[in-house]
């Protein structure tokens, strides 16, 4: 899995919100940007399923760039895991 998920508990109950941590070794500007483009809207495709009120943060390891849904499928079972 090429995705860890972190979240934290906050006391508000606001819409879940998500921060990306993805270092050097993903690749180039150019991949490591594609790779957030796609969690990000993997992400918005799938806010309206994560608890309010915490904040998760996706950290990724090395892997070649995946197709968004591949994306959509990874967080939606860490998510809900």
């Amino acid at each position: 899995h090429p995705l860890l998920l972190i979240s934290l508990r906050r006391t508000d109950n606001d819409p879940a919100s998500l921060g990306i941590s993805i270092g050097t070794r993903c690749g180039n500007a150019v991949r490591r940007n594609l790779i957030k483009r796609r969690i990000r809207e993997a992400f918005r495709l799938l806010q309206h399923e994560a608890p309010p009120g915490v904040d998760l943060l996706v950290v990724i390891k090395p892997h070649p760039p995946l197709p968004m849904r591949d994306y959509q499928s990874r967080l939606r079972q860490l998510i809900l895991a």
